[in-house]
């Protein structure tokens, strides 16, 4: 009796350890298997902020490049229009190529080249003025005229109406011709008349005219 009563007695004591080594096990089980679970969240929880930075990051380099493009086209616009203007002050501030022309009643006119435009600063003649006695004595002082003929082939100077056109020079009264300078673009033509004697009595001067210009870029 006493032999069975140990022998159940150890039974029981062996059975609450096997039960008390189950129990930690599973614990230690649990445990692990909680921090992978914890592991694995964090991964996840990780991944989401990084899917979302690089998001941000693209949405963010997107809008920057929209930007830049744009800052680009304005800075590109801003270069031309710096550009244009230099351009503009260039031609403004040519020196140019001064020259004369002689012209006369043979050889009346001319033509400016394309690309360029002439500025007329001064008119000369070979002669300035002359004296004669006319048929009742009196004392008759002529000068030089120097009459706009045509311009751009269309005739303005016509002696037999009277309609002499615009004066360009005039050796006795400087007062009653055009304001120099006189500006020409190009591909603009001009012809001259020059006559001799009073208004009235005009003839034709056999001599030259020679205009002092000054040749620039466009």
């Amino acid at each position: 009796m006493r032999i069975s009563v140990a022998i159940c007695f150890c039974l029981v004591l062996f059975g609450q350890k096997s039960l008390g080594q189950t129990k930690q096990e599973l614990l230690i089980q649990l445990e692990a298997k909680q921090k992978s679970i914890d592991s694995l969240k964090w991964i996840a929880d990780n991944s989401e902020n990084v899917i979302e930075n690089r998001d941000r990051t693209i949405q963010m380099f997107s809008e920057g490049k929209v930007k830049l493009e744009g800052e680009k086209s304005e800075l590109i616009k801003l270069l031309l229009q710096r550009d244009a203007e230099i351009a503009r002050l260039k031609k403004q501030t040519q020196t140019g190529t001064s020259k004369t022309i002689t012209l006369n009643n043979t050889r009346s006119g001319w033509k400016v080249p394309a690309g360029k435009y002439w500025i007329i600063h001064h008119v000369m003649t070979d002669y300035t003025a002359g004296v004669y006695l006319d048929s009742a004595k009196h004392l008759v002082v002529e000068g030089v005229h120097v009459f706009l003929k045509e311009l751009n082939g269309v005739g303005i100077h016509d002696t037999t109406t009277g309609n002499l056109g615009p004066k360009i020079y005039c050796s006795l009264h400087p007062e009653e011709t055009m304001k120099l300078p006189i500006v020409l673009t190009e591909n603009n033509s001009l012809a001259i008349s020059v006559m001799r004697d009073q208004l009235g009595k005009l003839v034709l001067h056999s001599g030259n005219v020679v205009f002092s210009i000054t040749e620039k870029e466009l």
